[in-house]
């Protein structure tokens, strides 16, 4: 399951572009141009909603503006860099 230290790439509901993050650390640059990567902490509501799942999964959280976002886990493997 993810947990904090895992690269992730998810599908943000209403984005075409996948978008890849690492759970817990701050922004670092993409191996893959065509994919973005940021940091989230695992206390975030994205990172409070992942923690847990299995790569196919998809999650559901809130935000201040958006009520339900989903979020399709793709690829996730745990950050060894």
């Amino acid at each position: 399951p993810v947990a904090p230290r895992w690269l992730l790439t998810a599908m943000l509901s209403g984005y075409t572009r996948a978008h890849g993050f690492l759970l817990g650390e701050p922004e670092l640059p993409s191996p893959d141009p065509g994919v973005d990567i940021d940091g989230y902490s695992p206390a975030s509501p994205v990172g409070r909603a992942i923690i847990g799942s299995y790569v196919g999964d998809t999650v559901t959280y809130a935000t201040p503006s958006n009520p339900s976002v989903r979020i399709e886990i793709l690829p996730a493997v745990p950050y060894t860099g």
